[in-house]
This record gives structure tokens, C-alpha cells and sequence, in this order.
């Protein structure tokens, strides 16, 4: 019966549970179709945004990257300025566009003029672009009359040779940005706000930005201000400002600034709320009908029922055998309750003889219960005893083979020995690493196996073990068959009146420390010192005993120009044999490193400034009689001498380096004339073909200058490139200027490469500097699909686009293995093709209409 009552109960709690589960589901349906609404919207508005201020910052990026290159390609600092103040007409968020150099000049396109004390270099935007080594972005600040913000972008910029030249910064405005932000609110309580990197609010409705104040995101919202500390990117729901909402952010990867926007939950759930009101009525009325249905259900049915439960609950066989069930009228359960009285009349019957035999029963079991008790504690004893004896034995084994495997696998070896120093024992996984066999030291001292230092440092530190209780550790070295071996011996107190003594073999270790400290002072190249330990002997030597103390300073000359023209292999002989000259033609006190790619410098201890220009002199005359290959050696030399103790050796450094920098002036020059014509000799060696292409174009480029009534100047600039439009190849492979068959595509990629090799060979020559344009452009074409820029029409130079036809003219008619050769009339019908697409159609009419030709 309490069965059918459970059952009834549990069917009307599932009904109330599904329709309250039905109201949660459409609850939280209401809630998720709201968030999801909100969020899209959010993400759109944030997307905008971001992508707004994003293109603000590239745009000046891509601005201050303009003005990096000029300022690489243009020495000039008023073409410099200029740049900078056009590049700010056309970009009026940019306040200003300066330059900084690390000898503390500035060019400012503002025309700001700092004042004498002013020190660009401790500027934070300074420091920060030369620390990170990359562009930066300052957190934005207020302008001086704090009606705009600012912030400033900076970047490092470096030469070829990745040596510093500046840093180039622009302050940019950020208010057009804010104000385009602030117009992107999503209703009249939502609003945009704007954190930079550190979470300081630059745009918020409840802060006035103008005032120069700096009010932390935490102070407007704690919630908010830890989420942005855990997430970049994110949607929360919370309440600001007693307003429930949600919050989205956004983080910039370069600038750490935050984009965010708040939108009220008010302005997205009026009309749903509506409709749900709608709902919960219906479902209310539908819960109400249940209620009148289960009250009148409990009236005529489940009242009745439980009636008889009660009293069926009542019958019991150990408090009331007689218990009868009472018969009411009207009940609609009496004949079932006659027939139960029936049946507990019977069962009083049974009850009563099984009563009776239950008593004799549980007398015998008393007894058996109390003789299986026995014999059970007697069982648990023993067993417990056999287990413990079981887990003794195990551990004890597991102990043996833990000791016995840590001995094998240890690379160290263990003694025993007492106060006395007298060896007790000796733990070894191979008896041959032993010094001295264990049988004939066991049970002897120190004294009488170990040489003389070891047994002091021994004896010392098992007497400091023994008092002190604390780990005793000293290195040692022995030579064993004619090889020095390295030890470390470790000693702690063990036992009573003892020590443990482990020794480790170090020699591995202690060579590889040897290797790295050599590697560290050494420039691998040379073999010579390098600039850190050249830093520690300045130090150690600049001492009033040994002056005077003289500084030489050497720069080879035209490294970078043997490097383009030979290769870089080439460089690194060149260094070596200035090296070798150097070692040769100083003295052994004498300390020399290498302390920059092309720089060295020697610390004369002793030595007065004649004596050193006497060895700088000797060391000039042989770098000139040194001989390598095809490349000119030459070295400038400064020197200066420290001969007073207050001088400082900072300022004899710069002395010696600003009269090699003199030195330089006309020597490197002069070099670089003999080097380029070293390169053209060699050219010519390696390709005979070479000379008499280049002597060709060189006629034709004079008869076309001449037709176009070329000045003088003009025209000897024209045709000296036409003989030297080629140099670059001195940098391609013998194999592929010299080959007779048709070149794959990746010789021929790299046969592209000559005219800018070209122009990096003349642009270092002064006297050829003026042709490395003209070079580098003789392979461009007019309708601009040349190479290596892809200039078109009048941006070619002049000079490149007669070049241009006069060398494909002599191509076509030279005889060449791998492809046809035309006659003179095949070979002007092609410059007709292609002028207007490949030539300048102006310079193929005067060649034609002049039946120019060889």
C-alpha cells in the first residue's frame, strides 16, 4: 500500500518537476538568446574599433619605416628634415617626426631646438627602442597645452654593417581616434572606453581625459580591472555604476592598449520580458488546474488508502499478536480488511509454535559461537606473526638491493674512514678505478697512499668534519700514467668517530671549464684576444707603473668592399692576415685583440708614442708587402699615449681612434680605387669574354651619349659605366660565368644578383659612387617588369637605360654557344619589338634612326 502512495506521490512530483524544468529551460533560453545578442553586437562594435586605432598606429608605423630608409640611403640632414616635414603635411596626426643619434644630435621636423643640457638619449622613447631592439609605443600622455593626446612611436635604426645610427620617433595625436571611438556607444547608457597598456583610462564618460590626471581602471571598476588582468580578450556580465550590463574587451598585441565597450542589459530585454510574463501565466494556470485535480484525487482515494496503511502499519508479531484491523461503514476497503483479520488469526497460530522451538535453538548456538570465537583469536595471532616476519625479510631485501644498485650505477667511489685518517673500508663498481689497489690501502692511512698536499687538505678536512657535523668538500689533482687527472672529494661525519668520504672524477669537467674560459677571452676567428678580455687588461694595466701606456688603433681598410666584390670567405683571410701582420711586428708583452668586425687594437705597456708610431709604421710596410689572391691589403693606424696617472684611458682611447678615423679618410679611399681595379683585372681573368662585352657596350653607350648631344660630363659618366656595368659578376661562380650551355633557373637567379653586387662595390668608391645607381638600374625595364626594383619609364636613370639597350644590342649580334647569334638588321628589328615594353622607345628611335651599331 505505501508502494501505490509513493508511486501516486512520485508521479505528481515528476509532473511538477518537468514543468518546473520547462519554465528553468526557457528561462535560461531568455538568458543565453540575450548574452548572445549582446556579445555579437559587442564583438561588431569592438572589431570597428580596433580596427580603427589599428590602422592609426600602422599608418604611423609605416610612416616612421619611410623615414628609417630615407635616412639610410640620404646623408643629408636638411633633405632629412625636409622628408620629415613633408611626410607630417600629409600626416596631421603626427605633432612631430625627429631623429636621434647616440652622440646626442636631433633633427626635428617641428623645428623644435632642444636646449644645450637637453639629453635625448635619457628619454624613455630612447631607451625603449634601443632595450627592446624594435619599434615601441609609449603609453599616451598629455601634450604640454593638455588639450590632445600623444603618443610616441619609436625604432632603432641601424646601418649595413648593424651598427647604430638612431633612433627614429614621432609623437602622434590621439584625439581624431577618440572621438571616432566615443561616437561608437551602443545606446544612451552604454558607452566606449579606452585603457592603455598599464590600464590607465584614456576614454571613459565618467573620467575627463583633458585634465592630465591618470585614474586607474581599478578605481572605476575592481571586477573589471582583475578580469583584464586575467584575459586579454573577453565578454563579462557585471554591474557598473549601479547598471547591470555586459562588458567586452579587446587587447592590441603591439601596444597592450584595451578597446572595450559596456552595454546595458536594459536596452535588450523589454520586449522578451513581455513574452516570458506571457509564459509564466500560462504555466501558472496549468499548475493551479494540477491542484485542484490532486486535492479531489487525496479526498476519495488516497485518503481511504492510507487509512488501511495506518492501520495494516499497526500489526506486528512482537508488540500486539492480537492486533485485529478495525472495520468502519462507508469504508470501501471492509471486505478486504475481513479477510486480512482471517489470515492474522492463522498466523497467530504458526507464531506461537515457532516461538517455542526458537528458544531451544538459540541455547546450542550460544555455545558453538563461543568455541569458533577461540579458535579465531588464535588464528588472527598467528598470521599477524607470519606477515610481520614476511615484511622484515622483504625489506630487508629491497634494502640490500637498493645499496648494492646505487654503488653500480654511482660514477663515484666511497671510503670509510676513522678520525686517524686510516681507511676502514671502500665501495667501487670497478676495482681499475682505484689509484692504488684496495688491498693495499685498506686499513692504512693517509700518510701511506696519497701524496703529501692531498694528505694535509685530507686530515684537515676529516678533523673539521668530526668537530663540525657539517659537509667538508676540497679538489685535488693527480697524474696517473702520465696524464693529469682532476678529483673532487666530499666528507661527512659518520658514526660515532668517522667520516664518509666520497670522491668524484672532475677531469671532464674541469678541461671543458679550461676550453670555456680560453673561448671566452679569444675571438674565434683570429685567435687573438677579444674586446672582453682587452676590457680586463686595460684595467689591469692602467697603472702608474706602467706608463707611459700607449694605445694603437687599426681599421681595415675595405673589408666590406673585399666582402661584396669575393665574398665573405675572402673577408676572413684578409682579417687573418692583418692578424698575422700584427702578431708578427709587435712584442710579446704586448696585448692585441680584436674588438669589432674590422677593428683591432693593441695596449703597449711601457711604450712612449714614438716607439709606437715605430711599430704602427712597421706594421703598415708589412700589410703592403703581404700577398693574397686579388685582394689589396691596407690597414689606417691611430695611436696615442697615456704618460700622466690622472689621464684617463678612456680619452688616450679616443685620441688613438680619432687619428686612425683621419687616417682612414685618404687611405681607405685610395684602397678601394686599387681594389676596384683589382676587380675589373680579375673579371677579366676569369672570363676573356667579359672584357670584350664590356668594351663593346662601352663604345656603343659612347655613340648613343654623343647622339643625344650628351654634355661631356654626362657622357665620360656614361661610358665608364658601360665598361663597369658588370663588375658585379666578380661576386658569381666561375662555373656559371664561364658556362657554355643555357643556365637553370637558379644560376640564373643568381646571375640576377650582379647589378646589385655592382652597386654595392661602386657606392663604397667615392669616385664611383655616382655610377651605382646607373648600375643597379641597367636591368630594369620601361614598362617595369625588370629587376631587382622594378622601376618603369622615367624612373629608370638615364644613364641605365641606354646601358640597357646598348647591352642587349651587343648580346644579340656576339656569337654565344647556347643561343643564336643575330646579324646586325635581325638584331635592330628586335630593339624595335621591344621598345616601349623592355627599352626606352625615345633612345631605340636615335639608335635605329643613327644606324648605331659596331
Amino acid at each position: 500500500m505505501k508502494t501505490f502512495i509513493k508511486n501516486y506521490y512520485s508521479i505528481g512530483i515528476i509532473i511538477a518537476v518537468v514543468i518546473g524544468l520547462n519554465m528553468w529551460i526557457q528561462y535560461n533560453y531568455f538568458i543565453a538568446s540575450i548574452k548572445t545578442e549582446v556579445e555579437n553586437t559587442i564583438d561588431s562594435r569592438l572589431d570597428y574599433m580596433a580596427s580603427e586605432i589599428n590602422g592609426h598606429i600602422q599608418r604611423n608605423q609605416r610612416a616612421l619605416g619611410a623615414v628609417e630608409n630615407f635616412i639610410l640611403i640620404e646623408k643629408d640632414e636638411e633633405k632629412i628634415l625636409s622628408f620629415m616635414q613633408a611626410l607630417m603635411g600629409i600626416n596631421p596626426t603626427f605633432q612631430s617626426i625627429y631623429f636621434g643619434t647616440p652622440d646626442n644630435r636631433m633633427i626635428n621636423g617641428s623645428g623644435f631646438i632642444p636646449p644645450a643640457t637637453f639629453d635625448l638619449r635619457t628619454r624613455p622613447w630612447y631607451i625603449a627602442a634601443i632595450n627592446d631592439n624594435k619599434q615601441i609605443i609609449t603609453r599616451p600622455y598629455l601634450n604640454a597645452s593638455k588639450d590632445n593626446w600623444i603618443v610616441t612611436l619609436a625604432k632603432p635604426v641601424y646601418d649595413e654593417q648593424n651598427r647604430l645610427l638612431g633612433v627614429v620617433a614621432g609623437d602622434s595625436l590621439l584625439q581624431s581616434t577618440l572621438g571616432l571611438l566615443e561616437q561608437q556607444k551602443i545606446s544612451d547608457k552604454g558607452y566606449i572606453f579606452l585603457l592603455d597598456s598599464d590600464h590607465n583610462v584614456m576614454l571613459h564618460p565618467e573620467y575627463e581625459n583633458m585634465t592630465g590626471l591618470v585614474l586607474s581602471l581599478s578605481d572605476l571598476s575592481k571586477e573589471l580591472s582583475l578580469e583584464l588582468l586575467e584575459n586579454k580578450n573577453g565578454i563579462i556580465f557585471t554591474s557598473l555604476n549601479g547598471v547591470d550590463g555586459y562588458v567586452g574587451w579587446r587587447t592590441f598585441e603591439d601596444s597592450g592598449w584595451v578597446i572595450g565597450s559596456f552595454a546595458p542589459m536594459s536596452d535588450f530585454v523589454n520586449q522578451r520580458l513581455q513574452n516570458m510574463t506571457i509564459f509564466l501565466i500560462t504555466i501558472l494556470s496549468t499548475i493551479l488546474i494540477l491542484f485542484i485535480i490532486f486535492v479531489l484525487q487525496k479526498k476519495y482515494v488516497i485518503n481511504p488508502i492510507k487509512e488501511l496503511d495506518d492501520d495494516i502499519q499497526k500489526i506486528s508479531a512482537v508488540k500486539n499478536i492480537t492486533y485485529r484491523l478495525p472495520i468502519r461503514p462507508s469504508d470501501p476497503f471492509s471486505e478486504l480488511r475481513i479477510t486480512a483479520n482471517m489470515v492474522l488469526e492463522k498466523t497467530e497460530d504458526y507464531f506461537k509454535e515457532m516461538t517455542k522451538n526458537q528458544k531451544a535453538l538459540k541455547g546450542a548456538n550460544k555455545d558453538l559461537y563461543v568455541a569458533l570465537k577461540q579458535l579465531t583469536a588464535v588464528e588472527e595471532e598467528l598470521r599477524s606473526q607470519n606477515e610481520e616476519l614476511i615484511e622484515n625479510k622483504q625489506a630487508l631485501e629491497v634494502s640490500e638491493r637498493k645499496n648494492r644498485a646505487i654503488v653500480e650505477v654511482l660514477p663515484d667511489i666511497i671510503f670509510i674512514l676513522n678520525e686517524d685518517g686510516i681507511f676502514l673500508d671502500c665501495l667501487v663498481n670497478e676495482d681499475d678505478r682505484l689509484y692504488v689497489k684496495k688491498e693495499h690501502f685498506i686499513s692504512k692511512p693517509i700518510s701511506e697512499v696519497m701524496p703529501e698536499p692531498i694528505i694535509a687538505m685530507s686530515m684537515h678536512a676529516i678533523n673539521q668534519a668530526i668537530a663540525t657535523g657539517e659537509l667538508q668538500r676540497f679538489e685535488y689533482d693527480l697524474e696517473i700514467d702520465g696524464k693529469l687527472n682532476y678529483y673532487e672529494m666530499r666528507m661527512i661525519k659518520f658514526m660515532d668517530q668517522g667520516v664518509l668520504s666520497i670522491m668524484r672524477d672532475i677531469t671532464e669537467q674541469k678541461l671543458n671549464q679550461i676550453r670555456i674560459e680560453k673561448l671566452s677571452y679569444h675571438d674565434q676567428l683570429t685567435g687573438l684576444y677579444n674586446r672582453r678580455f682587452y676590457e680586463e687588461e686595460q684595467r689591469r694595466l692602467d697603472v702608474p707603473r706602467n706608463l707611459p701606456l700607449s694605445v694603437m688603433m687599426l681599421d681595415v681598410n675595405g673589408l666590406k668592399l673585399t666582402n661584396d666584390a669575393f665574398g665573405h670567405l675572402a673577408g676572413d683571410q684578409l682579417l687573418l692576415h692583418v692578424a698575422r701582420v700584427i702578431k708578427e711586428h709587435c712584442r710579446l708583452d704586448d696585448i692585441i685583440a680584436r674588438i669589432g668586425g674590422d677593428e683591432f687594437i693593441v695596449l703597449l705597456p711601457k711604450t712612449d708614442i714614438a716607439e709606437a708610431k715605430r711599430i704602427a709604421d712597421r706594421i703598415r710596410k708589412g700589410a703592403r708587402e703581404q700577398k693574397m689572391d686579388n685582394v689589396v691589403i691596407s690597414v689606417s693606424i691611430g695611436c696615442a699615449a697615456k704618460i700622466k696617472e690622472e689621464q684617463s684611458i678612456s680619452d688616450i682611447f679616443i685620441r688613438a681612434e680619432d687619428q686612425m678615423y683621419r687616417e682612414k679618410l685618404t687611405e681607405s679611399q685610395s684602397m678601394r680605387n686599387k681594389t676596384i681595379q683589382v676587380i675589373i683585372k680579375t673579371l677579366n681573368e676569369k672570363s676573356s669574354r667579359e672584357k670584350v662585352h664590356s668594351d663593346q657596350v662601352a663604345k656603343l653607350c659612347d655613340k648613343v651619349g654623343k647622339a643625344m648631344h650628351l654634355d661631356a660630363l654626362t657622357l665620360n659618366e656614361l661610358v665608364t659605366a658601360g665598361q663597369l656595368h658588370d663588375i658585379g659578376k666578380i661576386a658569381i661562380r666561375d662555373e656559371i660565368l664561364n658556362k657554355s650551355g643555357r643556365l637553370t633557373d637558379q644560376e640564373y637567379e643568381e646571375v640576377k644578383k650582379h647589378s646589385e653586387s655592382g652597386y654595392l662595390i661602386l657606392k663604397s668608391v667615392d669616385a664611383y659612387s655616382s655610377l651605382a645607381e646607373d648600375i643597379l638600374s641597367h636591368h630594369e625595364r620601361w614598362d617595369g617588369q625588370g629587376y631587382p626594383r622594378g622601376l618603369k619609364t622615367i624612373e629608370i636613370p638615364l644613364i641605365a637605360r641606354i646601358i640597357s639597350v646598348a647591352d642587349a644590342y651587343e648580346a644579340m649580334i656576339s656569337q654565344r654557344l647556347y643561343k643564336a647569334t643575330y646579324n646586325h638588321k635581325e638584331a635592330r628589328a628586335e630593339l624595335r619589338k621591344y621598345a616601349g615594353t623592355q627599352f626606352d622607345p625615345e633612345i631605340v628611335k636615335i639608335f635605329l634612326e643613327q644606324n648605331i651599331g659596331l
